[in-house]
Parts: structure tokens; C-alpha cells; sequence
């Protein structure tokens, strides 16, 4: 029983971290001077991790049932225990989502870095055939 109340109370207490750091980064983007697809970014990012982070104290708080949920005869046991595989798993998927939200946005800013790249070389040359052109 002990170790049930320790894995809770550190499964909580990791929730309040988490929510406390997703807060906290929200803070300092909304006071830093970037582009509003950065800002869209980080809020959607926010919502996900403010969200995956309140089902693991969820899941820990529930996790305190689970001494009671020994018997598999029980209508209860199943119902906790599905419950339970259902939380772990929908942690799995907002994990999933935020991979690919970040992976879609950092490709569109690696294709804008790549286009500000082009325009600037082609600066360059267009400037280098004027110089070389005028003598």
C-alpha cells in the first residue's frame, strides 16, 4: 500500500511540475517579440501538455484505487482497470500529436530559413554582376 501512495503522490507531484513549467514557458513567449505562427505554435503546444500533464495527476490520484481492484471477479476491476489502460493510452496520443505538430511546424520554419537563404544569395549575385558590370 505504501508504494502505491509514493507512486501517486510522485505521479501528482510530477503533474504539478509539468503544469507549472508549461505555464511558466507560456509567460515568457507571450512576453518575447516573435511572430504570431510561433505564438499559434506555443499556445496549441501549451493545450496539449497543460492537458497530458493533468492525466498523469489524474492518473495518478486513480492509481490510489487500485489496492482495492484485486479481485478480477468484480464488475468494478474492469471497468478501473480499462479506465486506466484508456488514460495510459491517450497519453500515448497527445505524445504522438505533439510529435507531428512540431515536426510540421519546424519544417515550415526550416522552408522559410531555406527561401530568406535563397533570396539573400540571390542578392548577392544580382549585386556581384552590377559591380562587375559598371567598370
Amino acid at each position: 500500500m505504501t508504494s502505491v501512495v509514493l507512486t501517486a503522490s510522485g505521479l501528482v507531484l510530477l503533474s504539478l511540475f509539468l503544469i507549472y513549467s508549461d505555464f511558466k514557458k507560456w509567460r515568457a513567449l507571450c512576453r518575447a517579440d516573435v511572430d504570431p505562427t510561433r505564438i499559434s505554435f506555443g499556445r496549441r503546444q501549451m493545450r496539449r501538455r497543460i492537458f497530458s500533464s493533468s492525466l498523469i495527476g489524474i492518473v495518478g490520484i486513480a492509481l490510489l484505487g487500485s489496492p482495492w481492484m484485486l479481485e478480477p471477479r468484480q464488475n468494478q476491476f474492469w471497468w478501473y482497470w480499462a479506465g486506466m489502460l484508456m488514460m495510459v493510452m491517450l497519453l500515448g496520443v497527445m505524445a504522438c500529436l505533439d510529435v507531428l505538430d512540431s515536426v510540421r511546424y519546424f519544417r515550415n520554419v526550416q522552408h522559410q530559413l531555406l527561401l530568406k537563404r535563397q533570396e539573400s544569395l540571390g542578392g548577392l549575385r544580382d549585386g556581384d554582376a552590377g559591380i562587375q558590370e559598371s567598370p
